[in-house]
C-alpha cells in the first residue's frame, strides 16, 4: 500500500495541525426557541469525589481556552454530566435535555443516505482515500452572544455558559452537516478519492 509522508503533510500545513482550538470564521450559531419557551434552571448535580479535581481542571481548561465564561445570573441552566473519554480524560457535558432542548425551533437539514455514499465511492472507482478531520469540531463554532445562555451550566463555582457549541447539545445537530456544508461548498465530499495516486495526493492538497 503506498503511503503520504505525512511529516511532508504536516510541515506544509503547520497551521492545520496545531494544537491550539480552532475556530470556524465567519459564522457564528443562533439558538432559536419555541414560542412560549419558559426557562428552566436546574440544580447542579454531585460529582465523585475522585473526579472532583480532574473535573475542576477541565473547567478551568475551558475557561482558559474561551470555552466557557463565568456568568453572574441565568435564567437557564443546565446540570452537569460527566464522561470519561477512552484516553482517560474528562468531557464535561451540560445535560441540555432538561433544560432547553425541548424547546429548539428545529430547522432539520438531510442527512446524506449511506447507501448514495457508498454508490459514490463505487462509481469513482477510488483505490486511494483520506479524510479530513477536524479537532473538536462543534467547539470550533461559535455561538452568538445572544444565544449563549441557552447553553449554561450549573456548578458548585458558579455559572457557566458556553460561548462555543457544545457536543451534547441538540441544537449542534441543527447546524452540523448544514454548517459544513456551507463552509467547503468547493468540496463535493471532504472524504478525498481517486483512481490514481498524483491526483489522490493533489485533492489532499486542495486549499
Amino acid at each position: 500500500m503506498v503511503q503520504a509522508n505525512p511529516p511532508d503533510v504536516i510541515s506544509e500545513f503547520r497551521a492545520l495541525f496545531q494544537s491550539d482550538m480552532g475556530t470556524l470564521r465567519g459564522y457564528q450559531a443562533n439558538i432559536t426557541l419555541q414560542k412560549g419557551a419558559i426557562p428552566r434552571f436546574q440544580r447542579q448535580r454531585s460529582v465523585p469525589y475522585a473526579l472532583q479535581e480532574k473535573v475542576e481542571e477541565e473547567l478551568g481548561r475551558l475557561q482558559n481556552e474561551g470555552i466557557l465564561k463565568l456568568v453572574d445570573y441565568s435564567d437557564w441552566a443546565a446540570p452537569v454530566v460527566v464522561v470519561r473519554r477512552r484516553d482517560g480524560s474528562l468531557r464535561i457535558c451540560g445535560d441540555y435535555k432538561v433544560t432547553v432542548n425541548s424547546y429548539l425551533e428545529m430547522n432539520a437539514y438531510p442527512l446524506p443516505n449511506p447507501q448514495d455514499l457508498f454508490a459514490t465511492l463505487a462509481r469513482g472507482g477510488g483505490r486511494y482515500f483520506s479524510e479530513l478531520e477536524m479537532k473538536q469540531a462543534y467547539l470550533q463554532m461559535k455561538v452568538s452572544p445572544q444565544s449563549q445562555k441557552y447553553l449554561t451550566i450549573n456548578k458548585s463555582k458558579g455559572l457557566f455558559a458556553y460561548t462555543r457549541m457544545p457536543f451534547e447539545s441538540v441544537s449542534r445537530q441543527l447546524y452540523g452537516n448544514v454548517l459544513w456544508t456551507e463552509s467547503y461548498p468547493e468540496f463535493p465530499e471532504l472524504a478525498v478519492f481517486r483512481r490514481h495516486f498524483d491526483r489522490w495526493e493533489n485533492s489532499s492538497r486542495a486549499r
